[in-house]
């Protein structure tokens, strides 16, 4: 059943092809605030729409069964302006806090943007999706509802941090490059933007950069000796893709799981400070990230939380042996 988009409504979705959702969900969830997860093609298009978006796009959207769709009220439903792409953006940050937290498949996405004009659902703006990769090597999951409110709460995060008058210059910058990680297809490109991305959090100085990562880094990944040698070898795989060198001091299989974990180091950072408002505040700002790591190791993993163990999440996902 097409989604019931009301009347004067503008609305923007992203539609992914084919996602790995769980069998369970068929039903449209409400996120909240105009947000909503529709798990088919969202809207029956007219003949004459049919024909602008083209044959492929038809067909792509007919196969669309995760759909990230916002919308609001508007006195110009008829006109694309800053409303629509603000509720793109919104699509956005939910579809970025899915990639956050879990790796699953999908065959590409499309992005649509328009109104209900007097009953019929017009489209404005048409677009491909760029695509967000998978690691190679790596087990996927499925979606489910747990997932998708978790991602609700992180996507809220996003914006929050993104908002008009919000300071949040470094960690929206991190953020970015972890987007851009998401988007590199070789191994070396992900890792290094990834890394960065960690790199925009911990705000090593200059001149410490590796020794300030390996430390300030077991906050998120813990401190035991096997934690802190696998950040030192995170970073300096790092430098030499950043210097454009290929990874040969190890394997293809290290260098894809070495590949894996900077992303998820990096996924976990971002999610866990998009989802509490407090992390949000002490990674704000520049003042703010350097006051975080000025507090003693105590206070800084009682604000932080417990960490992550890369090496146990890598082996238990990671389709290569060890």
């Amino acid at each position: 059943m097409p989604f019931a988009l009301p009347v004067g409504h503008k609305f923007s979705c992203i539609a992914l092809a084919n996602a790995g959702v769980v069998r369970e969900l068929r039903t449209p969830i409400d996120l909240g605030d105009g947000l909503w997860i529709v798990l088919e093609p969202p809207f029956d298009f007219e003949a004459h729409w049919r024909e602008w978006l083209g044959t492929s796009r038809v067909e792509y959207l007919s196969r669309a069964n995760l759909v990230v769709l916002a919308h609001h009220a508007s006195a110009t439903v008829e006109v694309v302006d800053g409303e629509n792409e603000a509720l793109t953006r919104k699509c956005f940050s939910l579809l970025y806090a899915l990639f956050l937290v879990e790796i699953f498949h999908y065959d590409g996405g499309i992005i649509l943007s328009g109104g209900n004009v007097r009953s019929t659902v017009n489209v404005r703006q048409v677009s491909n999706l760029e695509t967000l990769l998978r690691p190679n090597g790596v087990n996927t999951a499925r979606i489910d509802a747990a997932l998708i409110q978790r991602a609700s709460t992180i996507a809220a995060g996003i914006r929050a941090v993104h908002s008009p008058g919000r300071r949040s210059e470094r960690l929206n910058r991190g953020f970015h490059a972890w987007i851009r990680g998401m988007m590199e297809n070789y191994g070396d490109d992900r890792l290094h933007q990834f890394i960065r991305a960690t790199e925009g959090i911990i705000k090593p100085a200059i001149g410490q950069s590796r020794k300030q990562f390996m430390h300030r880094g077991q906050v998120f990944a813990g401190n035991s000796s096997k934690a802190t040698t696998l950040l030192g070898e995170l970073y300096d795989l790092r430098g030499l893709a950043e210097h454009l060198h290929r990874l040969d001091s190890v394997s293809e299989t290290v260098a894809l799981r070495r590949a894996y974990q900077a992303q998820l180091l990096a996924s976990t950072v971002y999610e866990r400070i998009f989802s509490n408002s407090h992390l949000q505040a002490a990674f704000g700002t520049d003042a703010a990230i350097d006051a975080f790591w000025k507090q003693t190791w105590a206070q800084q993993t009682k604000v932080w939380g417990s960490p992550i163990d890369l090496e146990a999440v890598a082996k238990a996902r990671f389709t290569r042996p060890f």
